[in-house]
């Protein structure tokens, strides 16, 4: 990213309210988390950070060898019950009044599951009606890896497609336990760069548990720095890696984990680096990261694991494909070797036909 469009996104995160999930194409932002303030960046006041940076050019490492055995591994490719199923939005239930959602999420009695050609064997494509209830379970730790493959026809500004965590309708107050990551699509790029200023794949993430004492909201994000869309009707690779240190603001005092980001099988983003020797970011102490104690249980908390779907926003209409989790932080060489075993170049729907 360029200095102009650090610029453009710190005014526009500084200046506009956010929230957790919302917000269709039209820009209307109905989520109950994107009305609280986000403090994504505030000025650094070291001495020896650098007045500009050029971030390294993601590279795919040498692969190395995977675990013997994920945390969890749903493939998609329909031939056994992997533990997922269909679910769709549905008129929010009077009792649930107060939990912030918009909508509650039902089974989707009426849904037909399709499958397709995708990168590694077949895919799932979601029609825009439903989405996916995953089942997953919570690794437990703070260090996890997360991994998927995707292709969307159709994206919706901080919509959603996976998302995880506890608690993911209720109000974002204190005591609610509301604690997940969404990967998504945001408009703080650079408007002159492209369509928009939409970025995609982001990763935005929140935890009560990370707050200041001075109530500062933990809101990190993390997301590329070449300014583009994708995985817009191409398939893409993300990968969140979770590596499990404090990471303090100097400037807010809200507590973040470490975290590397990356796409198509090249790291994006280390946030514990740039943490401490500013590689990223120069002029600004960015929240750049990830939010703590996602996979950790926590008392009165219901742990979800959503795919194209979640209590507020549109419905996501496109592929997913092999997705992974492992309670362990996977290597930037391990993270190669699953992206190896896919193929990014993969026709599927449509353009399989033309």
């Amino acid at each position: 990213m360029k200095k102009k469009l650090l610029a453009i996104l710190l005014t526009t995160v500084m200046a506009v309210s956010v929230t957790g999930c919302g917000g269709a194409d039209d820009n209307k932002e109905t989520t109950t988390a994107k009305n609280e303030k986000t403090t994504a960046g505030q000025t650094t006041t070291g001495a020896d950070a650098p007045t500009e940076v050029v971030p390294p050019t993601p590279e795919l490492a040498t692969p190395e060898e995977l675990p013997a055995q994920p945390f969890a591994h749903i493939t998609f490719d329909g031939e056994v019950d992997e533990g997922y199923k269909a679910v769709t939005q549905a008129t929010k239930a009077a009792d649930s009044a107060g939990d912030g959602a918009n909508f509650d999420i039902v089974d989707a009695t009426d849904a037909v599951l399709t499958y397709e050609e995708g990168p590694v064997g077949k895919c799932l494509f979601i029609d825009g009606k439903f989405g996916l209830d995953l089942g997953l379970k919570p690794t437990n730790t703070d260090q996890y890896t997360v991994s998927f493959w995707m292709n969307a026809e159709r994206l919706a500004t901080f919509g959603p497609t996976l998302q995880v965590g506890y608690n993911m309708h209720r109000v974002d107050n204190s005591g609610n336990n509301v604690t997940w990551f969404n990967v998504t699509q945001c408009e703080w790029g650079d408007a002159t760069l492209t369509d928009g200023g939409r970025i995609f794949p982001m990763v935005w993430s929140r935890s009560e548990t990370g707050d200041a004492a001075d109530g500062t909201d933990c809101w990190p994000w993390m997301a590329t720095f070449d300014n583009t869309v994708k995985g817009k009707k191409e398939w893409v690779m993300v990968t969140i890696v979770c590596t499990g240190e404090e990471q303090v603001s100097p400037v807010t005092g809200a507590t973040y984990v470490g975290a590397e980001y990356y796409v198509n099988g090249m790291k994006y983003y280390d946030s514990a680096d740039n943490f401490t020797n500013h590689t990223y970011w120069a002029e600004w102490t960015w929240d750049a990261t990830l939010a703590p104690n996602i996979m950790k249980p926590t008392e009165g908390a219901v742990f979800q694991s959503y795919f194209g779907i979640n209590y507020w926003d549109t419905i996501l209409k496109g592929y997913v494909d092999d997705l992974y989790v492992y309670d362990t932080a996977l290597t930037p060489g391990q993270v190669a070797t699953l992206y190896n075993l896919g193929n990014k170049d993969c026709k599927t729907g449509v353009e399989a036909a033309q």
